[in-house]
């Protein structure tokens, strides 16, 4: 259409273009991040520094009625935080590999409880994680500058790339689970708490790869602590998954599936970096997202 250019499914006149550009830089912070970055709170040590590490950690992942943060967290107190992210992947995939157990046990199909389980996994994250695979997907399939491919990653609505790219990563999970649960039952338990705290593993590796892409938003609350303070939360997190990873399976597959990680994280940033300028809170959620999914087909293999 003359004087109109299409956007995955958005017309957005040229007309327009100027003025988004200036208002979506110039945003301010949502007031939902208000929590994370409070500049006179304090910061926790010892013991209840961990277990408000955890807390946070569980809170920022998880979508479940768990208790208030009882205070506002300093800057840079998500990004503390990460080194807990493997520890609530574990807590996930066991409920995952919890209800396919019982499932299977009650005489469902090895399919059907698969489905259950991976119902299970997405409604302890409220699917945030999966959301972020389709915002991701759709804002990489914008043709145009950044900002536009910003602005459509922070729409609400799903486009084609996103419904896509989340169908078969659903799709492909699922069956990973199934042709896993055909081994047998402590199979997917051992490849369902891999890959989910694997995956989780991989979002501060992202943030360690990359600036992130706006000056507002998760993205930027995660970055706000000192570059050594991410160095360590990201050694810390890969290293736990790394060690569970050595604990139940052998150090060859234990090698290949960590070098993989690394290497779907590397790719993501890279794409992420060249579209978008840096990550942002879908973009973790992707990385996550994938990352597990590729642990998942590994594993078909592995166990």
């Amino acid at each position: 259409m003359k004087g109109q250019k299409r956007k995955n499914s958005v017309i957005i006149p040229r007309r327009c273009r100027e003025s988004m550009q200036q208002e979506f830089f110039s945003s301010a912070p949502p007031k939902n991040c208000e929590f994370l970055v409070c500049a006179g709170a304090e910061r926790q040590t010892g013991w209840r520094g961990l277990i408000s590490s955890c807390h946070l950690a569980a809170s920022f992942l998880l979508r479940l009625p768990l208790p208030p943060l009882s205070r506002p967290m300093p800057p840079g107190a998500l990004t503390r935080a990460m080194w807990a992210f493997p520890l609530v992947g574990i807590a996930v995939g066991a409920a995952g590999a919890a209800v396919y157990a019982v499932s299977v046990i009650m005489g469902f199909t090895h399919l059907l409880a698969a489905l259950l389980a991976m119902a299970v996994l997405t409604g302890l994250t409220g699917g945030l994680h999966e959301d972020g695979l389709a915002d991701m997907a759709d804002g990489f399939g914008v043709i145009g500058p950044r900002f536009e491919k910003l602005a459509v990653m922070r729409e609400s609505p799903v486009g084609t790339f996103g419904v896509l790219a989340l169908g078969f990563a659903m799709a492909i999970r699922t069956a990973a689970i199934t042709a896993v649960g055909e081994t047998g039952i402590l199979s997917v338990a051992v490849a369902l708490m891999l890959a989910e705290s694997i995956g989780r593993a991989a979002m501060p590796l992202a943030i360690w790869l990359a600036p992130p892409a706006r000056p507002d938003g998760l993205g930027a609350a995660a970055s706000a602590a000192k570059d050594n303070e991410t160095f360590l939360a990201m050694i810390i997190a890969v290293t736990m998954a790394s060690i569970l990873t050595l604990m139940l399976l052998l150090p060859l597959q234990a090698v290949t599936i960590m070098t993989t990680m690394i290497l779907i994280v590397r790719t993501i940033v890279s794409c992420a970096c060249k579209h978008l300028g840096g990550y942002t809170g879908d973009v973790l959620g992707a990385t996550g997202h994938a990352v597990s999914t590729a642990v998942l087909m590994s594993l078909t293999v592995c166990l």
